[in-house]
């Protein structure tokens, strides 16, 4: 039987083994502080530096660990918190650990616990009984769709996911103005333009950046519409909604982030009357009496922008 090398015995290498770690540990309990340590000690000799996910990626120690760590990284001297048993966590801000809240496309919102319910509570804090937190996973439960963007219950921007408010911002523009009840049109829902989740996990919702993709519904394709938006000029066009297959409209390509009262009235859409061969009357209750009465008053708007043409003599 042939005989191993002395150096490496089994017993031989354990033995090494057992004094390495032995004097790796020596020279911690001698020299706590890291004062006189060998060059080759780091950090990450007894623990990863940082430590694995779910420890925040971060090298700035003293952010959490204040009483361990100073600002220029090396041990604290006076705080005898470094191998005392514990881990000793003085961080406060969510912010320490992670943004707050965590940059786009993360949505830009404080309000924690719509999404977070089970490791934030409403008022911010950290809900210690579910043990949800810093357990290494990003727990999700979201809530109704205005949790991310509109609010009390109108799931229309404003505010959008960056937080934004004002119609001039792309992510807020015109939904509102769409999805507001009025008085000359048929109501309009978010899927006319885009596809509508059924649950918040559902693909082509939260798992891509955005902006929002665009989906047209039957009404904006109505006619033989071929709706469009321009992501670069923030303005639509071919859109049934927008006189796209009628003629005379001043507003065919309305702009979404710039709102004119003229984008509303009578003769954005259509002419008034609208160009031959359409007969050049402005009598519109002659031919639509199912939709307008004959002072020009809207006798069934839910009629206005549906999609059919009511015309009768």
């Amino acid at each position: 039987m042939k005989k191993l090398p002395c150096d490496a015995h089994p017993l031989t290498m354990v033995l090494a083994a057992l004094a390495a770690v032995a004097a790796s540990a020596a020279a911690c309990e001698s020299d706590p502080l890291g004062d006189g340590a060998p060059e080759e000690m780091q950090c990450d000799l007894c623990h990863g530096n940082p430590p694995d996910a779910p420890h925040p990626q971060s090298q700035e120690c003293g952010l959490c660990h204040g009483e361990t760590v100073g600002p220029d990284g090396r041990l604290a001297r006076d705080g005898g918190s470094h191998l005392n048993g514990s881990v000793d966590v003085t961080a406060s801000g969510c912010d320490v650990c992670h943004g707050y809240p965590p940059p786009l496309p993360h949505i830009q919102s404080e309000q924690c616990h719509k999404c977070h319910g089970g490791t934030v509570t409403a008022d911010g804090d950290i809900d210690d009984a579910g043990n949800l937190h810093r357990n290494g996973k990003v727990d999700v439960a979201a809530g109704a769709c205005d949790s991310c963007h509109g609010g009390a219950g109108n799931p229309a921007p404003p505010p959008d996911l960056g937080g934004n408010v004002k119609p001039d911002s792309p992510g807020v523009g015109a939904h509102q103005a769409h999805l507001a009840d009025a008085t000359w049109h048929k109501k309009i829902d978010c899927a006319a333009c885009h596809k509508v989740p059924a649950a918040f996990g559902d693909p082509g919702h939260a798992d891509t950046p955005g902006p929002a993709e665009l989906n047209w519904g039957s009404l904006a394709s109505s006619d033989g519409a071929t709706p469009a938006y321009d992501f670069k000029k923030h303005s639509c066009s071919g859109i049934y909604c927008h006189g796209a297959t009628l003629g005379g409209a001043v507003f065919a390509k309305p702009s979404w982030t710039s709102h004119n009262q003229g984008q509303s009235a009578c003769g954005a859409c259509h002419g008034v009357p609208p160009p031959p061969p359409h007969p050049e009357s402005g009598e519109c209750h002659t031919c639509h009496s199912q939709v307008i009465g004959p002072a020009m008053q809207w006798v069934a708007p839910d009629r206005h922008i549906d999609g059919i043409l009511d015309a009768g003599y």
